[in-house]
């Protein structure tokens, strides 16, 4: 395994922590895997800039078994979470005939109700960005590639460069 194959599995490993991240009312093995990929990412970025030393390859082969070991793992609880949602009902139509002769059909579920609709990821903020052309480049690329949001891919960077800042805070705190 060579650095670019490094940082794309470090990177692969920071996508798995966001998504894990973002299940509502993870299982245990869920809650494990999200911090087995964090310390598979942790790991991965001590490895950045070692290239030269001796025990460089066999680290990488070590972290890469685990890293396929856990995609694996990835897998059957993706299909298990699938097989879990519960499926639509067959109707939920009501039809009432009001007094003109009319018939007319209500939806017996819906409206606006407390806890209803798509759970907020954070506080929404109106930024403009301003980047380099190749920069704005890479993320297009990753966005179509992915078939990803833009900010999505910006807040999945955003979220690595946080774990990277926090983790070189704390060797900072240990030396």
């Amino acid at each position: 395994m060579n650095k670019t194959e490094l940082m794309s599995m470090t990177s692969a490993a920071v996508r798995r922590v966001v998504h894990l991240e973002g299940i509502t009312r993870p299982t245990i093995k869920e809650k494990n895997l999200r911090a087995n990929y964090f310390m598979i990412y942790t790991q991965a970025k001590k490895l950045h800039g070692r290239e030269d030393q001796p025990d460089f390859a066999e680290e990488v082969e070590r972290i890469g078994a685990i890293f396929d070991q856990l995609e694996q793992e990835f897998e059957e609880v993706a299909a298990q979470r699938r097989q879990a949602e519960p499926a639509a009902p067959v109707s939920n139509l009501v039809v009432k005939v009001p007094e003109q002769g009319q018939a007319r059909l209500n939806m017996s579920r819906g409206g606006r109700r407390p806890g209803a609709g798509r759970k907020k990821l954070g506080e929404t903020r109106r930024v403009s960005l301003t980047l380099p052309p190749e920069w704005w480049a890479r993320i297009d690329n990753v966005r179509e590639s992915q078939n990803r949001s833009q900010a999505d891919v910006i807040r999945e960077l955003l979220h690595g460069a946080f774990y990277e800042f926090d983790y070189d805070i704390e060797r900072l705190k240990q030396n």
